[in-house]
C-alpha cells in the first residue's frame, strides 16, 4: 500500500503531464489557425489583383518631329475584374493636362491602334495610358515625348501656269526644280508635274489639275500653310488619299504631294488665283509653292 506522500506526488506528476499537453496542443491550434489565415489572405490578395497596360512603341522614352504621326499598339488586360476603359491623355512641358481619348472596353483583354499627331509649339509632352477596372483599380504607363522644332517649307510666289491650248506659253511646271515647262514642245512627260487636264478646247477653263508624272495629290484646305513643315505636310499626305486628278480647283485651295517618292520630298501649293478670261490666251492658275 502506498504512502499518501507517495500518492500525492504521483497526482502532481499526472496533472504535470496533463498541463503540458494542453500547451502543446494550444500551440498547434494556433499554428494552425495563422496558417489558415495566412491562406485566407493570399486568397483574397490574388483576388484583388487590378488590370494591366502594354503600349508599343515600348521605350519609355520617344522622339518626334512636330506633325508626325505616332501609331501606338495599346493592350489592355484585366486582372480579376472585367475592363471598363482605357484613357489616353498628354501634358505638354508648362502645359495642361488634356484627355486624347476616353474608351469604354468590356471583357477580359482588349487591343487597338490609337494614332497620335504630334503638335506643334511643346519641346516636350508626357503622354499616360491608363486602364481602368469594373472595381475602380488602374494601373498606368507613360511614355515621355521629346519634339524636334519643326523645319518650315520655303515658300516662292506667283507662278502663273496657262491653258495646254495656248501654245507657246508656260502651260505644265516641274515641282523640283519649280521651273516651267511647255507641252507643245514635247517635254518628257516624268518632269510633268503640274498641269491642267482639259480635253475640250472651248475657250474655258477646266479648273482640273494633273500629272503625266505620276505625281499624286491630296486637297486639304484646312492645312495650316503658314507653318507648313516637312513633317505636317507629310502627315497630311499619308493620312489622306492621294489621286493624280484633282477637280474643281479653287482659289485658296491647298494641294499638298509627295514629288519625289524616293527621298520622300514634299510640297505645298496654295491656289491663289483662277483666270478663265475673255481671252482664251489669258485663261491661267496663279499659285504659290512651299517646299
Amino acid at each position: 500500500m502506498k504512502t499518501p506522500e507517495v500518492f500525492t506526488s504521483g497526482v502532481f506528476s499526472s496533472l504535470r503531464f496533463y498541463k503540458m499537453n494542453m500547451r502543446k496542443i494550444f500551440s498547434i491550434g494556433v499554428l494552425a489557425f495563422c496558417c489558415f489565415a495566412f491562406i485566407i489572405q493570399s486568397c483574397k490578395t490574388k483576388e484583388e489583383a487590378g488590370p494591366a497596360i502594354f503600349v508599343t512603341p515600348g521605350s519609355l522614352v520617344l522622339s518626334a518631329d512636330a506633325g508626325d504621326l505616332l501609331e501606338f499598339t495599346i493592350n489592355a488586360v484585366a486582372g480579376d475584374n472585367e475592363l471598363r476603359q482605357v484613357k489616353i491623355s498628354q501634358k505638354p512641358e508648362d502645359g495642361i493636362t488634356s484627355t486624347l481619348k476616353d474608351t469604354t472596353l468590356f471583357g477580359s483583354n482588349s487591343e487597338f491602334f490609337y494614332v497620335y499627331t504630334v503638335p506643334e509649339g511643346a519641346s516636350r509632352i508626357l503622354l499616360t495610358f491608363t486602364a481602368v477596372d469594373n472595381d475602380g483599380k488602374s494601373v498606368s504607363t507613360l511614355r515621355d515625348l521629346y519634339v524636334n522644332s519643326a523645319t518650315y517649307l520655303t515658300e516662292t510666289t506667283g507662278y502663273e501656269m496657262f491653258s495646254p491650248f495656248h501654245f507657246g506659253s508656260n502651260n505644265a511646271f516641274n515641282l523640283g526644280n519649280l521651273s516651267y515647262l511647255q507641252l507643245d514642245t514635247d517635254p518628257d512627260s516624268t518632269v510633268v508635274d503640274f498641269t491642267e487636264k482639259d480635253e475640250t478646247d472651248d475657250g474655258q477653263i477646266s479648273r482640273n489639275i494633273t500629272s503625266l508624272s505620276g505625281v499624286k495629290f491630296v486637297r486639304n484646305n484646312s492645312f495650316n500653310y503658314a507653318q507648313a513643315s516637312a513633317s505636317s505636310a507629310a502627315a497630311s499626305f499619308v493620312s489622306s488619299v492621294p489621286q493624280q486628278l484633282i477637280t474643281n480647283i479653287q482659289v485658296n485651295d491647298i494641294l499638298i504631294t509627295e514629288f519625289d517618292t524616293i527621298l520622300h520630298r514634299y510640297a505645298v501649293i496654295k491656289l491663289t488665283g483662277t483666270f478663265d478670261d475673255a481671252d482664251p490666251n489669258l485663261d491661267r492658275y496663279i499659285f504659290n509653292v512651299k517646299k
